[in-house]
């Protein structure tokens, strides 16, 4: 296709070339850029992936108060909380925190995000009502309280520097320290029935048995989002060349494209970016689009190209290869899908372009 010329130039379909095109097709005008638009600006991009980042950078710079409704990714959900608040709770939001709070996800809906919060009160007691706990040391205890399931910090029966505490082993759970947890449930259950106390070993037990909930599907991707980094590797054009994208912590770069066959030389470098500190150049709103970008994509039943978590990169040659054997898997199965086993056997083989001529 033609690159689109500017300032006035014309852009329209090469009419005496289109013979079989419909006669309404073909009585119609050609189309006079100029008179529409002042400008075109484009470059390319092969892979759905690199065009949504780049739509989502030209709708953001030329539609500032509109944008959001124009890229084809919503939000998704994070949890908050600031240990160390004067009085701190778990949140949910669709904007990242600035430090000292800390943010977890990313979550696919806000009511899976409200789950996984419902999931650390009731595994460590935590109060539900924070309009009460606001009333701090004059609250009113709810019923959670005498059920034994709050120690009541809005009425000073512990102190806040207690709940902090309470708050932080809270997040440990959450970020994924949970063996230790786990563990001094258990004991508390073998205590108990050791004691004959089988009413408190059941309690315990259920106890262990909901908070394992935090396990469940719907959360595999939550992380802290200083951990959200993930190696993208996504076609660079044509089917010979891939393109990086670097995601570290709502930051995203792209790298040069790069040969498959050089890919050895080149996987070094990236796995060495990955390591780097992000840069502090996009504010919370922009790197929170950037993970909502990135999370659409891995949400999806299938995610195009390559979406490597930082702690599965491996060794640089390992790395490589990969790359090279999942495009070429994917390439044998386009052509699989064109031109039946023919095709993507003679793939296989590098006798595409004499397959696919006697094919036609």
């Amino acid at each position: 296709m033609p690159a689109p010329r500017e300032a006035g130039g014309e852009m329209s379909v090469p009419l005496e070339r289109a013979g079989k095109m419909p006669g309404a097709l073909r009585a119609r005008p050609r189309a006079n850029l100029g008179e529409i638009v002042r400008r075109i600006r484009w470059r390319p991009a092969h892979s759905m992936f690199e065009i949504t980042v780049e739509y989502h950078r030209i709708a953001r710079l030329l539609m500032p108060e509109t944008y959001l409704k124009q890229v084809g990714f919503g939000p998704c959900w994070f949890v908050h909380v600031d240990p160390t608040a004067g009085i701190p709770r778990f949140q949910v939001g669709k904007l990242l925190r600035s430090p000292p709070a800390v943010d977890l996800g990313p979550f696919v809906t806000q009511a899976d995000a409200g789950r996984f919060i419902e999931i650390l009160e009731d595994a460590f007691d935590l109060c539900r009502y924070y309009n009460i706990l606001q009333q701090v040391p004059r609250g009113q205890p709810c019923a959670y309280f005498d059920m034994g399931k709050c120690p009541a910090p809005c009425n000073g029966s512990i102190s806040m520097d207690r709940y902090r505490e309470m708050i932080g082993r809270a997040l440990a759970f959450a970020y994924g320290d949970r063996q230790g947890a786990y563990a001094d449930w258990t004991s508390a259950m073998r205590a108990a029935a050791d004691a004959r106390a089988y009413e408190r070993a059941g309690a315990v037990k259920q106890l262990i048995d909901r908070a394992r909930r935090i396990e469940h599907e719907s959360f595999h991707l939550v992380r802290p989002i200083e951990r959200f980094r993930y190696l993208i590797v996504q076609r660079g054009g044509g089917t010979t060349q891939v393109k990086p994208f670097f995601v570290r912590a709502g930051h995203l770069q792209s790298g040069p494209a790069v040969r498959l066959k050089e890919l050895g030389a080149a996987v070094p470098g990236w796995l060495e970016q990955m390591k780097a500190e992000p840069p502090g150049d996009a504010d919370a709103a922009l790197r929170s689009e950037r993970i909502w970008l990135v999370s659409h994509f891995l949400f999806k039943r299938e995610t195009p190209g390559m979406f490597i978590p930082a702690e599965s990169l491996g060794e640089p040659a390992r790395l490589a290869e990969q790359i090279r054997e999942h495009f070429a898997t994917r390439r044998k199965e386009e052509l699989r899908d064109l031109g039946g086993e023919a095709v993507a056997e003679a793939a296989e083989g590098g006798n595409v372009g004499k397959c696919e001529s006697e094919k036609v």
